[in-house]
């Protein structure tokens, strides 16, 4: 059960970075994404 929740953890985390590399190649993005 521990294990499952830092996996989740770790995905959750492996996505935000994802999301903020993206967001600092391109600042609209976050802007047309937060309108959705």
């Amino acid at each position: 059960m521990k294990d499952k929740n830092f996996d989740d953890v770790r995905m959750m985390r492996e996505i935000r970075d994802k999301m903020s590399e993206i967001y600092t190649k391109d600042p609209e993005a976050e802007k047309r994404d937060l309108e959705v």
